[in-house]
């Protein structure tokens, strides 16, 4: 059993979480014509230990992440206030609105028209806009900072990017007239 694991190691054949379905059915297999289950013991745990601990001094390390830095946040919303291009406008709105919302990239990326609200002082997004879909929904919301942002510039943002795009509610928010998408 350990030359086993060990080979599956040495070829990257399987990962280290993933060990348990194949040690079961090793185990069943010996069971079910009589003999000794072999994926067992304290040596085979130990085995699966530095299994694990090898794979990761081989693997790249995860890479550190870190905040947005609110001063590249701005110069990125008047990036987006200034540009001309489309696909700079969209990229500068779809990262400011991760941002106010302390949003991972992929949150809202299926958002639609329809669920997006804004008003003078806040920005709504359905809570069907998450990546995993939701049976019931309730609007969040995003209250304006007139001491924060007293000449409304995220709002203009936006402003902006809708007034560039003439959206259907079931268009996708972040969506162009040349993009290619389906909903497949």
């Amino acid at each position: 059993m350990l030359l086993f694991l060990g080979y599956l190691q040495d070829k990257d054949k399987v990962h280290a979480a993933l060990l348990q379905p194949y040690m079961s059915a090793i185990n069943q297999a010996h069971i079910d014509f009589r003999f000794p289950a072999p994926a067992m013991g304290h040596d085979v745990n130990l085995a699966r230990k530095g299994f694990g601990e090898v794979e990761v001094e081989h693997t790249l390390k995860t890479a550190v992440r870190s905040p947005l830095p609110a001063c590249v946040a701005y110069e990125i919303l008047q990036l987006g206030l200034r540009t001309t291009n489309t696909h700079t406008l969209r990229r500068c709105a779809c990262l400011l609105v991760a941002f106010a919302w302390f949003a991972r990239a992929d949150t809202g990326i299926l958002i639609r028209r329809a669920h997006v609200t804004r008003q003078t002082n806040c920005m709504g997004l359905d809570e069907r806009t998450k990546t995993v879909t939701c049976h019931l929904t309730v609007p969040i919301w995003r209250a304006q900072s007139w001491e924060h942002d007293p000449a409304s510039v995220f709002n203009k943002l936006l402003e902006r990017w809708e007034n560039s795009q003439h959206h259907a509610p079931d268009d996708f928010y972040w969506s162009t007239s040349d993009d290619n998408y389906t909903d497949a």
